[in-house]
């Protein structure tokens, strides 16, 4: 084969690459785009993945709504639609997965200064009839702290993993 002809096939072949699905952009000028966006890349991610990205998107929302850009649900999509559209599909799942690492972090700080502050409350007499309620609320409150704790690092073994594949 001579090199020219050779060189151009390779060039061609090349050029013809499809982008690797965490390069993607996303489409989400409309509801419709972004529906046919989700289901043209549908192949592309596995289930695991497809949860993560709406967990993402769920966190994004969470965080327009929280920030007071938006409010009520069609307000609260387009606001989001608007902030993903044409952001790659990677800067999409880290942003929004770091949102929802973040906020549950904060939420297990939160918990973990309630559970120490009531786990150092002193009855003072006559009140000793409460010990059983404040000993449930502290046995409700470790059950919940482990609970969060598991989702954080799940949140956070979750990001770990995506940034793996996005290299």
């Amino acid at each position: 084969m001579k090199p020219l002809p050779a060189a151009l096939c390779l060039t061609f072949l090349l050029g013809c690459s499809r982008t690797p699905p965490y390069q993607q952009q996303v489409e989400a000028d409309t509801p419709l785009n972004f529906a046919m966006w989700r289901s043209k890349h549908s192949d592309a991610l596995t289930s695991k993945e497809w949860s993560l990205f709406n967990q993402a998107v769920d966190e994004l929302k969470l965080k327009i709504l929280m920030n007071g850009q938006a409010s009520g649900g069609e307000a609260v999509d387009e606001a989001l639609r608007a902030k993903i559209d044409g952001v790659k599909l990677c800067d999409v799942l880290r942003e929004g997965l770091k949102i929802r690492r973040d906020r549950l972090s904060a939420e297990k700080t939160i918990l973990e200064e309630s559970l120490t502050y009531n786990s150092q409350i002193k009855l003072k007499p006559g009140k000793e009839g409460m010990a059983p309620l404040l000993a449930e609320k502290i046995a409700d409150q470790s059950v919940r702290l482990k609970k969060l704790k598991e989702t954080v690092a799940e949140a956070e073994a979750d990001l770990q993993a995506l940034e793996l594949k996005f290299k």
